[in-house]
């Protein structure tokens, strides 16, 4: 693969997972993982570092991946569609891995027809909030390569408004689309250092001074109940001084190249504030006297 200079590049997903730049970079989920995990589990992570790294394969996988090519593209071209009632069957499975070794995206029949309701109900959400026309214009799946301090990183927002003010980013969720629900999703999938990668990126290029990152929530189980969410300034500032300690270990273990992972000494833990309160709230000293 042609590795790329900095800039914004039109790409093959595989070939921006791959890592097209100069040398190997930060994108925003091997950053969660150095802040959340290690350095080892990032090395082990990332294509350019560890040459038996794989891609996960999942149908939940499958399931967002092809809700971002019909929301976002609207191509179905590298989707097939299995008829088979799942995946237990030999036949199934044969055809799932013979899809998805040819690059394409295999589903069951049920399956594809909730994504498209899916998605229909997605494109009706959208065309009602504030963000219609914005969206309407996007353009979709630009890669962003650039270079930090000494630390080259990309970003793939889903979608950016020709003059990069705004950038889309299409979440599928299991559980609850609720504002308030996905706060937790943010913060356990380390959303927010992707939405801080994004707006670096085109600050960084110098494509405009004022970005906003939209997450565009949306659950896959009925009524497909889509949230608009945007990270308070509070909270971008949270995520700039997290991929600031990101970018100062990348750059650091690839200086050394050395990829710790927890540290050798022992961790005394104090107990959180919410086990005590679950503690005592679950015992109380009248139950306590029962063993006396």
């Amino acid at each position: 693969m042609n590795r790329l200079s900095a800039g914004v590049h039109t790409i093959p997903l595989s070939d921006y997972v791959a890592d097209p730049a100069p040398c190997p970079s930060l994108n925003a989920g091997t950053a969660h993982t150095l802040l959340t995990l290690s350095p080892q589990h990032a090395f082990l992570q990332h294509p350019r570092l560890n040459s038996d790294h794989a891609s996960d394969q999942s149908s939940r996988l499958d399931i967002g991946t092809i809700a971002h090519a019909l929301l976002l593209e609207n191509d179905s071209s590298r989707v097939v569609v299995i008829d088979a009632e799942d995946w237990r069957k030999k036949e199934a499975k044969d055809q799932r891995d013979e899809a998805r070794a040819l690059g394409q995206l295999p589903i069951l029949s049920k399956d594809y027809f909730g994504i498209q309701e899916m998605v229909i109900q997605a494109q009706a959400q959208i065309a009602k909030s504030e963000f219609a026309s914005d969206f309407q214009e996007a353009i979709a799946e630009q890669t962003l390569l650039w270079e930090h301090d000494g630390v080259w990183c990309r970003s793939r927002p889903d979608k950016a408004t020709p003059d990069w003010r705004i950038l889309f980013d299409y979440k599928t969720v299991a559980g609850s689309a609720n504002p308030h629900a996905f706060m937790r999703t943010i913060i356990q999938q380390g959303y927010d250092i992707q939405a801080e990668l994004g707006r670096l990126g085109v600050e960084e290029l110098g494509l405009c001074h004022q970005v906003n990152f939209v997450f565009l929530a949306q659950e896959i189980e009925p009524p497909y109940a889509m949230s608009f969410i945007s990270l308070s300034p509070a909270w971008q500032d949270l995520a700039h001084r997290k991929l600031k300690i990101a970018m100062s270990m990348w750059k650091g273990c690839l200086r050394k190249n050395e990829w710790p992972t927890y540290r050798s000494d022992v961790a005394y833990l104090e107990p959180p504030a919410y086990a005590s309160l679950d503690w005592e709230d679950n015992l109380s000293p009248i139950d306590a006297e029962d063993f006396v």
